[in-house]
């Protein structure tokens, strides 16, 4: 298991430990969308086994998961019902349907489709670095950030948890590129996303690209702000660092992923304990740098 996308929060409570984690996280175990249900989620097993914990624990990290079951309806499908159903009203009572009318129509369609729909299921892994206190999320999605950090607070009632305090990282970022000096042990790579703050909907996004030659930077000069940019840290991950302080697409490099096989793990527990101890090892400090970095610019 690798983390391809990351959302990290600052934990300013008490971290759970592994034993009490566990039992809170039994008492709202997934269970399966009921048929009127639109949506639902609870804590399974990292791993897909029968009987499995519902937490790991390596070193200083506790790694448990969310599934989140979704009940999928296509609104096309909504729009064309209700379309036919007031087409046949208003031929049958010869007159016009009110917006009102039309909403209820359209909210008792959805009800009846919906014990039919498919359901999609997605997981949402994340870990406990109890050393650094921090939580780290796999994945930068608002909705299921938002699904589970409250499902978190519904689980562990005294857990208190914040983002982090970073400030104006579009600033630090077209920074890097107007001087050229992104420190070390980080290196721009060849694509980013320009916004123009007076208007969010103006970006510019650049791929294959020096991003130091003089059309971007007039960019820049003209008041464009780097909205997020392709890095590479230490050789050994690559990501795409956004100014809201996500991590996304993240690529691990060759030769990390060929430490995990040098384990000769056989079993599905003893993969993803060698996998994700390398992985989090990784991100750890990883975090570590970048955070040193965006605070000591913040304190500019």
């Amino acid at each position: 298991m690798w983390f391809k996308q990351i959302k990290v929060f600052k934990i300013t409570s008490t971290v759970p430990k592994e034993d009490f984690l566990e039992n809170q996280l039994e008492k709202l175990e997934f269970e399966a969308c009921k048929a009127n249900t639109p949506m639902t989620s609870g804590w399974v097993a990292p791993i897909d086994e029968e009987d499995d914990y519902l937490v790991h624990s390596y070193k200083n990290y506790l790694l448990f998961c969310l599934q989140i079951e979704e009940k999928v309806l296509p609104t096309y499908v909504i729009r064309q019902e209700l379309k036919a159903r007031v087409k046949e009203i208003g031929a049958v009572e010869q007159r016009e349907i009110s917006s009102k009318e039309k909403f209820s129509i359209k909210e008792e369609i959805y009800r009846t489709l919906l014990p039919r729909a498919f359901s999609r299921i997605t997981k949402v892994y994340a870990y406990f670095d109890t050393t650094n206190k921090r939580l780290i999320l796999n994945t930068a999605n608002a909705k299921k950030i938002e699904i589970f950090t409250s499902m978190l607070q519904k689980t562990l009632d005294n857990i208190t948890i914040t983002e982090l305090p970073i400030k104006n990282l579009h600033t630090v970022m077209t920074n890097w590129i107007q001087k050229d000096n992104c420190p070390k042990p980080f290196c721009i790579e060849d694509a980013c996303m320009l916004k123009e703050p007076s208007m969010a909907s103006k970006t510019i996004r650049f791929k294959g690209q020096d991003l130091f030659a003089k059309s971007i930077q007039l960019f820049l000069t003209d008041g464009y702000k780097v909205e997020q940019i392709v890095i590479t840290w230490q050789d050994r991950a690559t990501f795409v660092l956004k100014e809201n302080f996500t991590l996304g697409t993240i690529k691990y490099a060759e030769a990390v992923i060929a430490e995990t096989k040098e384990s000769r793990a056989e079993t599905k527990q003893e993969e993803l304990a060698a996998n994700f101890i390398i992985m989090s090892g990784i991100i750890d400090q990883l975090l570590n740098d970048l955070l040193r970095l965006c605070e000591k610019r913040n304190s500019e």
